[in-house]
């Protein structure tokens, strides 16, 4: 047999060791086996040597790839692979041909064949090599990177006829298998697993076997370090009904049968039961989708297992692989904390005096919490992972937490709390905290949790970052009043509550409210509470409106009043604020600000103030803000006399025209109650229109009256 590669020392072999189109092959990592670009030795002649894959990139002649050598001088190497040949059967392979017919050149035996063949595929040696089962399996011996691969036809069609059988005799083969990928199509996710746990479980076979036979000196007890999952941009599937049109390579089933060394009986052991498979080298898993947790099924063990990343398995899955560990490090995925706490307990306690096999773990997935009703969850978390070794070792933390609603919501992250206390290196490791998106604002009254209380002088690093960044990302700040308001010292913080307000960013905010909670109805005759906590707050330099939404949020209002802009869009009052309160928080933004509407109503514009509150009361102060436009949406009680109703809205309106500071325009619309239409030509209607003339002046005001069917509107525009 000889090689097209010169095989005279003094000639140099050029390094061209891969066709293009096998470049997705040659990834980050994969071992391949080159000529040096250097003589060396005694002979002074190009050497074999073996380099990793660091580096592909796209060129105008193909993939070119980047090697380095391993150990040695460290040579480095660039491999711009040439066009390839055709090989029997129609199937495209390296750019190596091999004349069977004549002898190897003296020096180039099988063993140096077999080295410059392991970087071939399986498929590929078996399209090779089918007569020659001494040098495939050799160059199997070799491997040190497998790739089951669905991203060509060939390789698809390979993998797909191979039986479970013939996957477990390759992996026996592979005993000096370090990483394996497989690459699936992208809408079959559980393509090939069964066939990559029978190459995984021959290949711990073989190694055992050939450790037995090198003796325990000579080799260690695994190889595999990495099982990768991935995808590719599949191809058409072989079970489509279409086939390639040239004829397959042999299976792995059919060159295996009648292999010399392959005839031996397995060796039994009557009697015994089957123990599990055991990976001793596999640090890595990653990739993993949900379908791939069927391989927990597999009952592996693997004492040096370091990191998985997958996402879609159960607790019982996840817990059931990693059982066996007693490396772990990390681990991926995203669970609540009782599904959490389910994963960790599949791992044994640490015994009296022993760190615990998840003393090195460093992180964890995602913890699902949202809500106080999983706080029990997440203790029970702690608790595992405590009992299992994990004390102060996590360096960083992902948490999926409620919004912050209200003073409540802090309940709902002390559990949390006390897990990072406990099972992080410290309070300050970088902790991923995502906010479920139920509510799109922030409450300055989660400041008086109890939890605050508890914790008068500092409060801690999370429960402070989490309130500090949903400030940050909220676009609105309500307060909701509710009874922790009537039965809390809402007008002395603490000092941690006062630490954390100072600390806020609200420069994205642009509303700010005060609304009472849904849950709370206050009783007639209720105090109104004056949370202090809300001028401890910074400046909202980018709000366009505020809305006092409860009868109750009078003095809530004037203290959100003095940290708004100087320019606002809209002041806005639910009809349930009374003058006084009306009045308080316009004197609260004070006479430097200007606001160019105000509005009185309720949620939404079409809710009208009864004329029994007084609405055209309370507007004259030297004190308020400059006002542009006043909306009065005004409901007419039907038990008023006519005359009377339109004599106070014709006071109303003369108030406002003279006691306004910057007034331009005024509209007020006139319903009876619930915004039924006004009967056509009644009484009122009638005194109005003696009242109000059309186009009528008013001081420097022109006054139009409009009849439309819902009422009556009175619009007021200034003259300039």
């Amino acid at each position: 047999m000889a090689a097209a590669v010169a095989a005279s020392p003094a000639a140099r072999p050029q390094p061209e060791v891969a066709p293009r189109r096998t470049s997705s092959r040659y990834k980050e990592g994969t071992r391949v086996l080159l000529t040096s670009k250097t003589r060396r030795g005694a002979n002074d002649s190009y050497v074999w040597i073996k380099a990793d894959v660091y580096r592909t990139e796209e060129t105008s002649r193909g993939t070119a790839i980047r090697m380095r050598e391993v150990g040695g001088r460290g040579e480095k190497f660039k491999v711009v692979p040439r066009e390839t040949n055709t090989l029997p059967h129609g199937q495209p392979g390296v750019h190596l041909v091999w004349d069977v017919s004549k002898k190897a050149p003296e020096g180039f035996g099988d063993n140096m064949i077999a080295s410059v063949m392991s970087f071939m595929t399986p498929r590929e040696l078996s399209a090779f090599l089918p007569d020659h089962p001494t040098i495939r399996h050799a160059a199997l011996y070799q491997q040190t990177h497998i790739a089951i691969d669905s991203s060509s036809p060939a390789e698809r069609q390979f993998w797909e006829d191979t039986t479970s059988e013939g996957a477990s005799r390759l992996g026996k083969r592979l005993v000096d298998l370090t990483a394996l990928t497989i690459a699936q199509p992208l809408g079959d996710l559980s393509w090939c697993v069964d066939k990559m746990c029978c190459v995984i479980e021959g290949h711990a076979e073989g190694r055992r076997k050939a450790r037995k036979e090198a003796g325990p000196d000579q080799m260690d007890d695994g190889s595999l370090e990495i099982i990768k999952f991935t995808t590719a941009i599949s191809t058409r599937s072989s079970t489509d009904g279409r086939r390639p049109s040239a004829p397959p390579p042999p299976t792995l089933d059919d060159l295996e049968v009648g292999d010399d060394d392959d005839n031996e009986e397995e060796e039994e052991e009557d009697g015994l039961t089957p123990t599990p498979t055991t990976l001793h080298a596999l640090k890595t898993v990653t990739g993993a989708d949900g379908p791939h947790g069927v391989i927990a099924d597999r009952e592996w063990v693997m004492p040096a297992l370091a990191t998985v990343q997958q996402e879609g398995w159960s607790a019982r899955q996840l817990g059931g692989f990693i059982k066996s560990s007693k490396s772990l490090q990390h681990v991926g995925g995203s669970l609540s904390g009782n599904g959490w706490a389910g994963v960790i307990e599949h791992v044994p306690e640490a015994a009296a005096g022993r760190p615990g096999p998840l003393s090195q773990l460093r992180s964890i997935g995602t913890i699902d919490h949202l809500s106080s009703r999983s706080n029990k969850g997440v203790d029970r978390l702690r608790a595992a992972l405590v009992s299992r070794g994990c004390r102060k070792s996590l360096e960083s933390l992902a948490v999926r937490i409620p919004s912050i609603h209200d003073h409540s919501s802090i309940t709902a992250l002390e559990p949390v709390d006390c897990l990072i206390d406990e099972c992080c290196v410290s309070p300050d490791v970088p902790i991923n905290v995502t906010t479920d998106p139920g509510f799109g604002g922030v409450s300055p009254s989660v400041l008086y949790a109890d939890y605050f209380d508890r914790s008068p002088s500092r409060p801690s690093p999370f429960i402070k970052r989490v309130v500090q960044d949903a400030a940050r990302d909220t676009r609105e700040v309500i307060y909701f009043i509710d009874h922790h308001d009537l039965t809390h010292p809402v007008d002395s913080p603490s000092q941690s509550a006062i630490e954390v307000a100072q600390s806020l960013d609200f420069t994205s905010v642009q509303h700010v409210a005060v609304r009472n909670d849904r849950s709370f109805t206050p009783p007639h005759g209720t105090p109104a509470p004056t949370p202090a906590i809300i001028q401890h707050l910074p400046p909202f330099p980018k709000v366009i409106q505020l809305f006092v939404g409860s009868a109750l949020g009078g003095p809530a209002g004037r203290l959100f009043a003095s940290r708004m802009p100087s320019t606002m869009v809209c002041v806005k009052f639910h009809a349930d604020v009374d003058a006084g309160d009306r009045r308080s928080v316009l004197e609260g933004l004070g006479r430097g600000r200007k606001v160019h509407t105000v509005w009185l109503g309720g949620d939404s514009r079409e809710d009208g103030v009864n004329l029994t509150r007084r609405p055209f009361d309370g507007w004259a102060s030297a004190d308020f803000p400059s006002i542009k436009t006043i909306n009065l949406p005004i409901e007419v009680p039907s038990s008023w006399p006519p005359d009377a109703a339109a004599q106070v809205i014709h006071d109303g309106v003369t108030s406002l025209i003279n006691g306004v500071r910057g007034l331009a325009r005024f509209h007020v619309h006139l319903r009876e109650r619930n915004w039924a239409p006004l009967p056509m030509g009644s009484r009122l209607r009638n005194a109005l229109e003696q009242l109000f003339r059309s186009s009528m002046t008013i001081g420097r005001f022109t006054i139009d009256r409009a009849d439309q069917q819902w009422g009556i509107a009175l619009t007021g525009s200034r003259r300039s």
